[in-house]
């Protein structure tokens, strides 16, 4: 299959900044996301941002962070809300991972 470019990307890329800044995330209540492992909030897992060891299997899901809608931010991101920010929190529904 031949490589086509985008029709869209050259007329959004000037504006990608924007566009993330009135952007969000639905994680349903996060009980089927692994809050330390999985990409769901980062394009990289938030154990590796918070240079926990690799390798080792945190159980925690995202639901397991919320009080409500509120978020139980670990301390060591803490310094990081800015990851946290565009995640919106359905208390109605699960969204699979």
């Amino acid at each position: 299959m031949a490589y086509r470019s985008s029709y869209f990307w050259p007329g959004i890329k000037q504006f990608y900044s924007t566009i993330i800044d009135y952007t969000s995330w639905t994680v349903g209540t996060g009980s089927f996301i692994n809050f330390w492992n999985d990409k769901w909030c980062s394009t990289t897992p938030l154990a590796h941002i918070a240079r926990l060891s690799d390798g080792i299997s945190i159980p925690d899901t995202v639901s397991q962070f919320l009080t409500s809608r509120d978020w139980n931010i670990p301390l060591s991101l803490q310094q990081m809300p800015h990851l946290f920010i565009h995640i919106l929190v359905r208390a109605d529904q699960n969204v699979p991972n």
